[in-house]
């Protein structure tokens, strides 16, 4: 009973607007809800996550926007698929073998040092201000490691396209085979890090 209740006051600012999209059936669903425990808090995040969206909606970006965002030139797409670039990726794709951000011998974290990182990052067109949106087709696990070094290394504006390209692909959004020539860029590694 303790769990119940800590549980209500701890979404209890929500319920009023969550009661309000649900209708008025929302007190028979509470009471469905808190009659089984064990399943109650994976129901309530699963509602409150369908209807409040993301915590953090500048880490993904949908394929709308990167649609409506392929010739800003401020954008660079980075396409970390192990197979398939040369095949079909989304227009202005880069392609970034995760190997390059992997160093084997480099145990544990794996990094390329700093001025690797920089000379990889400039071959790739993506400078300091570069909004970069990384994507691959297995749940983002290379597109994410392109993230997190992007910020272990200062730069921020790193987003995962959401659904990667089995999502791109399935909403019938361009592809080609072009490979662009990125415009000369300077990155730099923030110092510290």
């Amino acid at each position: 009973t303790r769990y119940c209740l800590a549980l209500v006051i701890v979404w209890h600012p929500w319920l009023p607007a969550f009661s309000r999209k649900i209708g008025r059936g929302i007190g028979s669903i509470l009471n469905c809800i808190f009659d089984d425990n064990h399943q109650m808090s994976l129901v309530i995040a699963i509602v409150l996550a369908a209807q409040t969206g993301y915590a953090r909606p500048e880490l993904l970006v949908d394929t709308a926007w990167l649609a409506a965002h392929l010739d800003d030139p401020s954008v660079r797409i980075v396409d970390m698929r192990p197979r398939g670039y040369a095949d079909a990726h989304i227009p202005g794709a880069v392609w970034l073998d995760n190997n390059a951000i992997r160093i084997a011998d480099r145990p544990p974290d794996f990094l390329p040092t700093p001025a690797e990182f920089e000379e990889l990052m400039t071959r790739l067109g993506i400078s300091n201000t570069t909004r970069v949106v990384a994507y691959d087709e297995r749940g983002g696990i290379y597109a994410a490691r392109l993230w997190w070094i992007l910020n272990h290394y200062g730069h921020a504006n790193v987003a995962l396209l959401d659904g990667g390209w089995t999502k791109w692909t399935a909403d019938g959004r361009p592809t080609n085979a072009a490979t662009p020539s990125p415009s000369s860029t300077s990155f730099k590694v923030r110092p510290g890090t």
